[in-house]
């Protein structure tokens, strides 16, 4: 009986072993098309030879071959009888780059595009990365002012390779034809027309006019905060003189509540253990220096509303 058991969980186990492997590929004849790089394609998919569970599994792994290896085109058939199987390829790859020239840019204007793009040398030439270089360089020239720009490539068979150019044809851009600055102040008015007045007559480029405006608001918020502090003494611009008040008297607030009523108040309210003469001084100085603070509002509020409004 024992022997029996044996014997039929054996048999099962090389029937499983079989219906595991039912598909094998044990040579494989490889023909390339004018490919440069065939015996390299056949060290390839010389391991595709091997065992599979069924057809749909080794069409699976023989298309990441083909998807890897840069094949151009794929035909392929299998032959044999029953698992013994012999597989024939023809392909022909896709061409290797071997140089890029460009970009080329046509017309007047010069443009700087990023050095690294999708399509690189030593690749195989892949038409999406073709287009998605194309369409990079597009998208460049239009946020630099060139909304009817288009790009193109070239492609010209040279020593077994490709060589790709690329030209971009700007077209015509968009211009600035005056920068205007509104600004009470002439100086703030002069400083913007020196930092952003010589794109008059270029292509209109957002990014650079959004970044050299930046730059123009550091350094007027720098000067702006040092031009307050002094009460706006020399610079003849009333709007710095009302804000500079409104930000002493704030100063002025914050340095009592913090330095002066707070720590009173605590001994007030039996924070800090003191006697009480001192306790009750520290009542009447806290609410001395807090009525202080509810004078000083008032005018800080008008000081930094004029700044705001009046001038």
């Amino acid at each position: 009986m024992k022997f029996f058991i044996c014997f039929f969980l054996l048999f099962i186990s090389i029937l499983e072993l079989n219906f595991a492997y039912a598909f094998d590929i044990d040579a494989i004849e490889v023909k390339c098309k004018s490919s440069s790089n065939c015996n390299e394609i056949r060290k390839v998919f010389s391991s595709v030879r091997g065992n599979y569970k069924d057809v749909e599994h080794f069409e699976t792994i023989l298309k990441l071959y083909v998807a890897n290896e840069g094949i151009k085109r794929f035909y392929y058939r299998v032959e044999g009888v029953g698992t013994k199987n012999t597989l024939f390829i023809t392909l022909q790859t896709k061409p290797i780059i071997k140089s890029i020239v460009g970009p080329i840019v046509n017309g007047p204007f010069e443009i700087e595009f990023p050095s690294i793009l999708p399509l690189r040398e030593d690749e195989y030439l892949d038409t999406k990365k073709v287009d998605n270089t194309l369409r990079l360089l597009t998208d460049i020239a239009r946020d630099k002012g060139f909304p009817r720009v288009k790009a193109r490539a070239e492609v010209q068979a040279v020593g077994g390779g490709s060589e790709v150019t690329i030209h971009v044809d700007l077209g015509k851009p968009i211009v600035v034809q005056e920068v205007i600055v509104n600004s009470k102040s002439e100086r703030i008015k002069r400083m913007i027309e020196e930092k952003i007045g010589y794109h008059e007559g270029e292509p209109f480029d957002p990014q650079k006019m959004r970044n050299e405006l930046e730059d123009l608001r550091k350094i007027f918020l720098q000067g702006y905060v040092h031009q307050a502090m002094t009460l706006g003494i020399g610079s003849g611009d009333p709007k710095t003189t009302a804000i500079g008040i409104g930000m002493w008297l704030g100063i002025v607030m914050a340095y009592n509540v913090w330095f002066v009523i707070w720590p009173n108040q605590k001994k007030a309210l039996g924070m800090i253990e003191c006697s009480p003469e001192e306790k009750a001084k520290s009542v009447k100085t806290a609410m001395i220096f807090s009525r202080i603070n509810t004078l000083l509002s008032l005018p800080m509020l008008l000081s930094m509303v004029a700044a705001q409004n009046l001038y």
